[in-house]
């Protein structure tokens, strides 16, 4: 299981406000990484990543479109 959040949780467990048997399963395995706004030399990465997966996804609904008109004959 993967959970993300961006709160205190062994805080809130010591609160009350979390569950500490489930704060005990979600942690046995703990990945730790600071939020995007803490590294923006990531965004250009992330931002053409998604630009080059969207245009890939792009160009073969083109060619569909494309490919349309002799389908339908």
């Amino acid at each position: 299981m993967i959970a993300a959040t961006n709160r205190e949780l062994l805080a809130d467990v010591h609160a009350g406000r979390f569950r500490s048997d489930l704060y005990y399963r979600l942690n046995v395995f703990p990945v730790d990484l600071p939020s995007l706004r803490d590294r923006p030399e990531d965004i250009a990465a992330l931002a053409i990543h998604f630009m080059h997966r969207m245009a890939r996804k792009s160009a073969s609904q083109l060619k569909e479109l494309l490919r349309y008109p002799e389908q339908a004959q």
